[in-house]
């Protein structure tokens, strides 16, 4: 089954390098809340938030810093 290999291979290092992207923008405090997502939700001062389909954690870790907690699933 090289094909199922190969398509293994192919979605890790996708994966890598989306997660690797994204951990430098939150390192060096480029990434950011969508502007119309940060609108919508308002003030979360002392609010719990659960945040579905997380992805890589950056927005769930950036809701954290605008929340009482968060947890990315």
């Amino acid at each position: 089954m090289k094909e199922i290999e190969s398509n293994k291979h192919a979605w890790s290092q996708l994966s890598k390098d989306h997660y690797e992207t994204f951990k430098a923008r939150f390192s060096n405090g480029t990434h950011k809340l969508n502007p119309f997502i940060e609108k919508e939700i308002g003030d979360l001062s002392g609010k719990k938030v659960i945040h579905l389909q997380c992805n890589t954690g950056a927005d769930t870790m950036l809701l954290a810093k605008l929340a009482e907690s968060a947890v990315g699933v």
